[in-house]
């Protein structure tokens, strides 16, 4: 078991080689200059529900390619956050969005809870949909 402990994390660390991300403070100054990309929340409806970042999407993992190609230009920028700190999840999500050809993407590693931690606000607009994946 803990040789497989140490080559998933030796592959979590490959994958993250291969993702730019951004601290909650890079961030914060985009959204003060007013700068245009999209921010998405990899996560399930009721952590969405419960708070997230300003201006930000819910898509579920398992509509993320679909919707993403709905959406966004293959070159627009894309912040990606899930609701933990270092979560594989959105690791996964940006290399997802990177292997379908958007060229853009950016991991905020230190997700919902960095934000949080970081003192910046949280919107609590909820969406009512009804999804197999919420």
């Amino acid at each position: 078991m803990q040789t497989r402990d140490v080559l998933t994390e030796k592959r979590l660390w490959e994958l993250e080689e291969m993702v730019a991300e951004i601290s909650p403070e890079e961030l914060k100054r985009k959204m003060d200059e007013g700068e245009i990309f999209h921010l998405v929340e990899v996560s399930n409806q009721n952590d969405y529900n419960s708070g997230h970042l300003p201006g930000a999407l819910f898509i579920p993992m398992s509509k993320l390619i679909d919707e993403a190609n709905k959406r966004f230009q293959k070159f627009e920028q894309i912040v990606i956050y899930t609701v933990e700190s270092n979560s594989s999840a959105g690791l996964f999500a940006v290399r997802k969005l990177q292997r379908d050809g958007f060229s853009n993407v950016m991991w905020l590693k230190e997700g919902k809870a960095g934000w949080k931690n970081a003192g910046y606000p949280l919107e609590s607009e909820k969406i009512e949909t009804e999804t197999s994946d919420s």
